[in-house]
C-alpha cells in the first residue's frame, strides 16, 4: 500500500484525489492539506510513503522546508506542478493525480537497478520550456545524477536553475567546481564554463573550465558527454533536446560506445530541430520521444534509489 499525503491549496478535496485514485488499490491518500503547518503531526502519526507537493505560488522557505523533510525521513516527493486557472475541476484533479500514479506505477515498472546512473541532457533554443516540462516531473528518490548543458549566457544560467529548484522536487543548482554531485540533483553548466566531471575518494565531482569553445560554444554538450561516456561505474542515459545547431551529436556516439541509451525529442514538440537531427544522423540514437514522456522514459530507465522506502 502507497500511503500518500498531499499537500495541495487549490479548492480540490480528499475525496476529489480518491475518486479518481480509487481503481488503484494500492494508492490510499492519508491526508490533503494546504499548507506545511500539520507535516510534522502527520509524518509522526502516520507511515507515509509519497508526499505530493502543490503549492501555487510557493515561498522559497516552504520549497526548502518539503524538501528537507522529504530528505530527511527518506520519503519521496514528487510536485505535481501548475495548473492554469481556467482547467476545469475535472481535469485539475486528472492532471494532479496522474502525477501520483505515474510516479508509483512507473517506478514499479522500473529496471530497479542497483547501479546509479548519470543522465545528460542537451539543449539550445528551447530549451528551458523544455526543462520545465522534464525536470519538476522527476522525483527526488531518483537513482541517478542529472547534468544540463543548456547554451546560454553566463547570467542567466544560474536564474534558471532557481526557476526550475523552485517546481521541481529534485534539487536543482548551477554547477560549481569541484562541487560534489549527489544523487537526485540536477546540475546546470554555468554559462561561459565547459562543464566535465572527474572522480575523487568520494565519488564525481564537478570541473569546470574555460577552454576554447567548440564550434563557437561554451558550454558544449560535447564535451560534457566526452567526459561521461570515459565513466566505467555507472550506466548512462543521453537526451537531445530542441536547439540550433549540432552540439551533441559527437558526443552522443562517444556515449553510445560507453553503453549509454541516448533519445532525443521528437520534432513536433521541438522550436528547432536542429540538435535532435544531428543526434538521430549519427544512427547512435536508441528512441525518439515525445516530450512530454521525456520524464517518464527517465524514471524507467534509472528507476529510485534504495534508500528511499517505497
Amino acid at each position: 500500500m502507497f500511503n500518500v499525503l498531499i499537500i495541495d491549496d487549490s479548492f480540490l478535496t480528499i475525496e476529489d484525489y480518491e475518486e479518481t485514485l480509487k481503481k488503484y488499490r494500492e494508492v490510499k491518500i492519508i491526508e490533503k492539506i494546504n499548507g506545511l503547518k500539520r507535516v510534522e503531526d502527520i509524518l509522526k502519526q502516520n507511515k507515509i510513503n509519497l508526499i505530493s507537493f502543490n503549492i501555487q505560488s510557493p515561498v522559497k522557505k516552504d520549497v526548502k522546508k518539503i524538501k528537507f523533510i522529504s530528505e530527511r525521513d527518506k520519503i519521496p516527493l514528487i510536485f505535481s506542478g501548475k495548473i492554469d486557472k481556467d482547467s476545469r475541476k475535472l481535469s485539475l484533479v486528472e492532471k494532479k493525480s496522474t502525477m501520483i500514479k505515474s510516479y508509483i506505477y512507473r517506478q514499479k515498472e522500473s529496471r530497479r537497478n542497483e547501479k546509479p546512473s548519470l543522465v545528460i541532457i542537451g539543449s539550445s533554443t528551447g530549451g528551458p520550456r523544455a526543462l520545465q516540462e522534464i525536470i519538476p516531473k522527476l522525483p527526488n528518490n531518483l537513482n541517478a545524477i542529472i547534468l544540463i548543458v543548456q547554451h546560454m549566457p553566463a547570467v542567466f544560467t544560474a536564474s534558471l536553475a532557481d526557476r526550475l529548484n523552485m517546481t521541481s522536487a529534485i534539487n536543482v543548482k548551477e554547477a560549481k567546481d569541484n562541487e560534489r554531485l549527489l544523487f537526485g540533483h540536477a546540475y546546470i553548466a554555468p554559462g561561459d564554463f565547459h562543464m566535465k566531471i572527474k572522480r575523487n575518494r568520494n565519488g564525481y565531482i564537478v570541473d569546470l573550465n574555460q577552454k576554447d569553445k567548440i564550434k563557437g560554444l561554451r558550454p558544449a554538450v560535447d564535451v560534457l558527454m566526452k567526459s561521461v561516456a570515459k565513466d566505467n561505474d555507472y550506466d548512462k542515459m543521453g537526451i537531445i533536446l530542441t536547439g540550433m545547431g549540432t552540439d551533441g551529436a559527437e558526443g552522443v556516439i562517444d556515449m553510445k560506445k560507453a553503453g549509454s541509451y541516448n533519445i532525443i525529442q521528437d520534432e513536433d514538440s521541438c522550436v528547432i530541430y536542429g540538435m535532435p537531427r544531428a543526434a538521430y544522423e549519427t544512427e547512435c540514437i536508441d528512441e525518439i520521444v515525445k516530450l512530454d514522456e521525456i520524464a517518464e522514459k527517465i524514471l524507467l530507465r534509472v528507476g529510485c534509489k534504495n534508500g528511499f522506502r517505497y
